[in-house]
């Protein structure tokens, strides 16, 4: 069966799917129109196929957390969700990320937390076609509707702490650290500031930061009690209070978390800075702010009951419509820790299935089965729309939603028996014919399609069963004068409706 995986990175990664065999069939009444459109899309999935080896990419490169979406017996395929997977991820799947981790207030006292992301059930692997995206391009992958959410992060403490105990404490959060400038019980309000690289700075002296593959030169160019100057690779940045941030030129921010001023000749006035992202405020029931600036789509959530902190969440939802495919990734907006990656196709094994519409009927050509290879009809046409099952009125293919078929040699070509119990699935293209009777017994031979012939399986009469692999049938009533005979499914996986290739594609039959 061919199949797919899917992956989590710290920017996180995803899946490896779909298959490299698959058919459009366009059902009964439909318009001779509709070809060109299914066409369009069989062509589309050629073209990626072909920019595909067949082991496809299996393994999530880069730094940090990676986390893969697929267990060992099963693979990630079209139209899965990721939840069905994985409901959430925690620090069993990205142990750096979604660490469990231990918080320290102004006392000194100590509160552990989880982390974890819950993806939404949404969040499903389709073929779409967006003109947001790419015009009249038909795309294997994730679209995330404007307004849909993409997942949740929850940080829950087990031990409440006390919110007023949290001001000027540090905090990690999805594996970065945070100081917390301010908290508002009332407003359940929390302002963080980025404090990755925090360096104390005394007046007089200078100091390199290195953040990256970026290096800034630091000194103080004036400070008093409420607010200082910082002189910042040759350029000074405005009056900068406690709490307060300041963009540099690089897109990062300086922020002041402590200015320790002494109004003494001897001594030495000190300011605690860091640089990063900047400043966050998390109020409950708004999006996240960022430096003043509103991050759409990400809403926080604070969970407080008579002044202890319990829970924050923060709900991604797509601001516009989101796609997640092999040349595009999103990334979770303001915090910029979680990314999600599609990683393309994965082809384990390789058929070429083609659906041919000519000006009679729409034909399944050379199509691969357990045992042979055949052209199988699909749908004749009169020229304006699509009429009956087959390719002509005496060479019709019997197909059945229901437990029995009866099969009338007069009009029929052929009927698939199909196994399908969910996992494995296998098809064989079959016919009745030979019919007689012996000592007053009527008889009929069914034969299947093996090769270039039909090869005679066995001469049955009412009551047989036959068995061909997985599929179990039992005959029916025989009618050698109308050269008819039904057959019903003698388990509950046969069926008459499906078509198994021999690489396990799956197609229902109009």
């Amino acid at each position: 069966m061919v199949g797919a995986t899917v992956g989590f990175a710290a920017a996180a990664s995803f899946p490896e799917p779909f298959t490299s065999n698959t058919a459009v069939v366009v059902g009964n009444g439909a318009a001779t129109s509709d070809s060109s459109a299914a066409a369009e899309v069989l062509s589309a999935l050629k073209e990626a196929a072909s920019k595909k080896s067949v082991s496809g990419k299996t393994t999530l490169s880069g730094e940090g957390d990676k986390f893969q979406f697929k267990k060992s017996s099963t693979l990630f395929h079209m139209g899965d969700t990721i939840s069905s997977f994985y409901s959430q991820i925690d620090d069993g799947e990205l142990p750096t990320l979604l660490k469990d981790e231990t918080y320290s207030d102004t006392n000194h006292d100590e509160f552990d937390y989880t982390q974890k992301i819950t993806i939404d059930s949404g969040v499903q692997l389709t073929m779409f076609e967006d003109s947001d995206y790419k015009e009249d391009e038909p795309t294997v992958g994730f679209r995330i509707p404007a307004g849909k959410t993409v997942l949740t992060y929850t940080l829950d403490f087990s031990d409440k702490p006390t919110m007023s105990n949290m001001e000027n404490t540090d905090i990690t959060i999805m594996g970065k650290d945070y100081y917390i400038l301010d908290v508002s019980s009332t407003n359940d309000k929390i302002t963080l500031l980025d404090s990755a690289d925090t360096t104390l700075l005394a007046e007089g002296e200078s100091k390199t930061i290195t953040l990256g593959d970026k290096s800034y030169e630091v000194s103080i160019e004036f400070i008093n009690s409420n607010e200082v100057k910082l002189k910042i690779n040759g350029d000074i940045t405005k009056s900068i209070s406690e709490g307060g941030t300041y963009k540099l030129k690089s897109g990062e921010y300086v922020g002041i978390k402590d200015i320790l001023y002494s109004s003494k000749d001897t001594g030495v006035s000190k300011v605690e800075f860091s640089i990063g992202s900047g400043k966050l405020v998390l109020e409950d029931g708004n999006d996240v702010e960022m430096n003043d600036e509103t991050i759409d789509g990400l809403t926080v959530g604070i969970t407080n009951s008579s002044n202890k902190l319990d829970k924050i969440t923060l709900t991604w939802n797509a601001d516009d419509d989101l796609f997640i495919t092999e040349d595009q990734e999103i990334e979770m907006p303001g915090f910029k820790t979680v990314k999600l990656i599609f990683t393309g196709l994965n082809y384990p094994a390789e058929e070429e299935i083609k659906v041919e519409v000519d000006s009679d009927y729409a034909k399944l050509e050379n199509f691969p089965t357990i045992d042979s290879v055949y052209e199988i009809p699909l749908l004749y046409t009169n020229g304006s729309a699509y009429t009956l099952i087959g390719k002509d009125s005496d060479k019709m293919l019997l197909t059945s939603g229901g437990n029995s078929i009866t099969f009338n040699a007069s009009k029929h070509e052929m009927f698939i028996a199909s196994y399908d119990d969910g996992d494995d699935g296998e098809s064989y293209i079959l016919k009745a014919g030979s019919f007689g009777d012996t000592d007053g017994v009527n008889k009929t031979t069914i034969y299947e399609r093996k090769g270039d012939s039909w090869d005679s399986v066995e001469t049955v009469q009412e009551n047989d069963t036959i068995e061909l692999g997985n599929v179990e049938l039992k005959i029916g009533a025989i009618n050698k004068r109308q050269k008819t005979v039904v057959i019903y499914n003698n388990s509950a996986e046969t069926n008459f409706y499906e078509l198994f290739s021999k690489e396990g594609l799956k197609i229902y039959l109009p």
